[in-house]
């Protein structure tokens, strides 16, 4: 799911999934970033977001390292969509800070969709959420609640 959705739909989203303690990839995490990463057996994680993350990603897991990192805004500071509306904070904490310019989902005003593969649940409604949910109920039959703030047309 998270594949075609991410890759053939290129659509980004967090996704909060059960995980293996045991795997290859999570043999070399430190046992205090793995506590900070997970909570009840699960992972949350961002996928999709551009072919340059695509790439940083897929050229730490041709190395078997896994690729973290934290949001970048203080916590409660609201998403950000341009490298200017950064915290100096977080900037100055950033080894390398790439500017795309305006980020093309902007328009929502609001962090990507984080959703619950485990239980099959939405935890946040972001951005492009009226497409993830068209995609989830198209592909697999899965009905999600409509969202109240970019409600669909009727007839979808």
């Amino acid at each position: 799911m998270t594949k075609t959705l991410t890759h053939d739909l290129d659509m980004s989203l967090g996704v909060i999934a059960p995980y293996r303690p045991d795997h290859l990839l999570l043999q070399g995490m430190s046992a205090e970033t793995l506590e900070k990463t997970t909570k009840d057996g699960n992972m949350a994680i961002h996928v999709g977001g551009g072919s340059l993350l695509l790439e940083v990603v897929r050229l730490h897991y041709e190395v078997g390292q896994v690729v973290v990192g934290s949001s970048a805004n203080v916590t409660g500071g609201g998403q950000k969509f341009r490298v200017q509306d950064i915290e100096e904070e977080i900037l100055e904490a950033a080894d390398i800070v790439v500017d795309y310019g305006l980020q093309r989902y902007h328009v929502y005003g609001r962090a990507s969709i984080l959703y619950d593969f485990g239980e099959m649940r939405v935890v946040r409604m972001g951005a492009c959420y009226e497409l993830f949910r068209e995609r989830m109920k198209r592909f697999w039959g899965v009905e999600l609640e409509e969202d109240p703030v970019y409600p669909c047309e009727k007839g979808e």
